[in-house]
């Protein structure tokens, strides 16, 4: 039987400002699609790819051909793709082929790009796509929380979660402590009651939302036409380590993997681990949010 992963799509290079920490990666190339199709082949072979999200700030900048060929090339291997985006541009091809949409937000209303996210999620929930909302711990620290959930149920979207940026990357050094990231999450359990959409947070908690987190099972393709897994260095600084072929991915994943399982392994929370796409093994420290889970009424 095979094993489960993620598949994420990195097409195109990273900007600075991606909110999800998953394209950490710079490069000026774009992903060859015929490479894909090839290599796509073999790693569905080796693995069941569960779910495939197409990822990076600057994904709309590519041609309607280019997503026009990708999505029929995904289409064969998952029925649902995921987008994750700023939503700065509206590419047709790239919002009609998607099944769900991830846009991050940051609140910042008063600015130029944040009209643009806002007009395009409106043109985007009209013709009927799910739009999911994403935002950085840091990003909403220092806000009224009242006014960001009253805001939110403005958008007509289906759902919200707030990502915790856990670790620093070469450019990115302004992060919080788990402990101050846990007490904005309860915070804003206490506002659910007000929310207009789900509050995935509190859904993934109460393992309403079930979660296949353990162990990392998180694959990238990369615009270098390589695979990859999301790492730390001993700096504690976040990349991604490339891979020429899948014999090799497999490899590194499955003692990435065996590593986890033997720092975790009387962890009563792992099955429920919200660890993710990564784990720190230089630092051993968990990012599973473990202290939340077991504070959650179940």
């Amino acid at each position: 039987m095979k094993n489960n992963i993620n598949l994420i799509l990195l097409p195109i290079s990273k900007s600075s400002d991606n909110l999800s920490n998953d394209s950490l990666l710079y490069s000026e190339n774009i992903l060859d699609l015929s490479w894909l199709e090839e290599n796509l082949n073999q790693l569905n072979h080796k693995y069941n790819i569960t779910k495939i999200s197409i990822e990076g700030s600057d994904i709309s900048n590519l041609s309607d051909i280019y997503f026009d060929i990708l999505y029929k090339l995904l289409k064969i291997y998952s029925k649902k793709i995921i987008i994750h985006t700023n939503f700065l541009n509206y590419n047709k091809s790239l919002i009609n082929g998607a099944d769900i949409i991830n846009v991050n937000y940051n609140f910042i209303d008063h600015t130029e790009e944040n009209k643009k996210i806002k007009n395009n999620i409106k043109a985007a929930t009209a013709i009927g796509k799910i739009i999911n909302i994403q935002s950085l711990d840091t990003n909403i620290i220092n806000l009224n929380k009242l006014e960001v959930v009253v805001n939110l149920n403005k958008l007509n979207i289906k759902s919200w979660k707030i990502l915790h940026k856990y670790q620093t990357t070469y450019t990115i050094t302004d992060i919080i402590s788990y402990n101050d990231y846990e007490k904005i999450i309860q915070d804003y359990l206490k506002l659910s009651e007000y929310m207009n959409f789900s509050f995935i947070n509190k859904l993934e908690l109460e393992n309403v939302i079930t979660n296949d987190n353990f162990p990392i099972k998180t694959v990238y393709i990369t615009p270098n036409n390589k695979f990859g897994l999301c790492k730390f260095d001993e700096k504690h600084n976040l990349f991604i380590e490339e891979y020429d072929d899948c014999d090799i991915l497999e490899k590194k994943l499955n003692e990435l993997q065996n590593e986890q399982i033997l720092i975790c392994k009387d962890c009563k929370y792992k099955i429920n681990c919200l660890a993710d796409k990564c784990f720190d093994f230089n630092n051993k420290s968990c990012n599973g949010l473990k202290n939340l889970i077991k504070t959650t009424k179940r």
